[in-house]
């Protein structure tokens, strides 16, 4: 079974707000190659404030809530 890895900031949502767009993702999944949403699975990771780094000019830290 595929799974869609959505990678947010700790503080980014709450356990019960993941609900809604794994839901979404699991139905457009479902939509697009015609198998039940089951078939989808969605991991939400996480990561501290500040480990997320961009290299536009350098190295700068990209703001998270």
């Amino acid at each position: 079974m595929p799974i869609c890895t959505c990678t947010i900031s700790k503080s980014a949502l709450a356990t019960d707000t993941k609900t809604a767009p794994a839901r979404e993702m699991a139905s457009i999944h479902s939509s697009v190659n015609h198998v039940p949403s089951t078939y989808l699975n969605v991991v939400f990771t996480s990561y501290r404030q500040g480990s997320v780094y961009t290299d536009n000019c350098g190295y700068h830290v990209i703001p998270t809530a």
